[in-house]
């Protein structure tokens, strides 16, 4: 038979792990090297890791010579667009037309004014009857959440022979502090 205190001393293997082998000091080097040397793979010239300095010296100078190509366009482009808005801007004074060329007709305006009022009339015409409409499908009751239950207030309906729901809002309102009167008196009473 399992002894009480062996049972508790039991470990699950899930949970058992060695705990100095899972820590390390990042702070301490893998190789140690002696204070005041270094590591010799650094002196010597890795032809897969680096560049010669020729090639790095061609790579440089395309790209600054890439990099004043875009910017002498740049300059380029400014100076063309600046050229193209003066020559608009001075050939646009001599464009604008005489003011009697923009005039309209007489018989024209007048022909214009009337079927602008014709339109006000008919949208006049037309709005009136949806307005009517409208009107007709606004809604005459609002929800409001119960105060009190239906048999509460249809006993205070009958005790009063006021109708709740043929009230206004504000009507309803002061009905409700009634209906809550009403059912404390009523509550004094049988008590």
């Amino acid at each position: 038979m399992w002894s009480r205190r062996s049972w508790m001393t039991t470990f699950d293997p899930l949970f058992v792990f060695d705990a100095p082998q899972t820590v390390v000091d990042l702070s301490v080097p893998l190789v140690s090297y002696p204070a005041g040397t270094h590591d010799p793979w650094f002196d010597r010239v890795h032809p897969q890791h680096s560049k010669p300095s020729a090639e790095l010296a061609r790579e440089l100078a395309d790209m600054v010579q890439k990099y004043k190509g875009k910017e002498q366009q740049s300059q380029r482009e400014t100076a063309r667009r600046e050229r193209k808005s003066h020559y608009y801007m001075e050939n646009s004074r001599f464009d604008q037309h005489s003011d009697k060329e923009n005039q309209q007709p007489a018989a024209l305006h007048e022909l214009m004014t009337q079927l602008k009022q014709l339109k006000q009339l008919y949208e006049r015409s037309e709005t009136l009857p949806m307005k009517k409409k409208i009107k007709r499908l606004k809604t005459k009751k609002t929800y409001e959440p119960p105060q009190h239950s239906v048999r509460i207030v249809k006993q205070w309906e009958r005790a009063t022979k006021r109708s709740f729901y043929a009230l206004t809002a504000n009507e309803r309102v002061l009905a409700i502090t009634e209906i809550a009167i009403w059912k404390k008196q009523r509550k004094e009473k049988k008590m």
